[in-house]
């Protein structure tokens, strides 16, 4: 069986922590690889050896000059990726559905 190859977009540390946890768990089915930046995703995919076949995209990233959904964009312009794509976010979502709520934010 062939491993699903999956990059990883999270600039927070405590995210990414999780997401080690979880592909460490599950190493039989994943390979994965941790772009810190948004910038270092599009280096990721574009050096990689093979293609990734899943995309886990932090919405807001703090660091570097790209953003998750400028990441987004720049995979789906490649229309021969056949890259599969996920939105992550957390702390944006709640605010929206709770803007009186008062959220931790880093």
């Amino acid at each position: 069986m062939t491993r699903a190859r999956v990059l990883v977009v999270e600039d927070d540390e405590e995210f990414q922590e999780l997401y080690k946890k979880f592909f460490d768990l599950h190493a039989e089915d994943f390979s994965w690889v941790l772009a810190k930046t948004g910038d270092l995703a599009l280096t990721a995919i574009k050096d990689s050896p093979q293609p990734f076949d899943v995309a886990l995209l932090d919405w807001h990233l703090n660091r570097g000059t790209k953003n998750g959904f400028q990441v987004l964009q720049a995979i789906q312009s490649d229309a021969a990726s056949g890259m599969v794509t996920f939105m992550v976010t957390t702390i944006d979502l709640c605010l929206a559905l709770f803007p009186w709520a008062k959220f931790r934010q880093t």
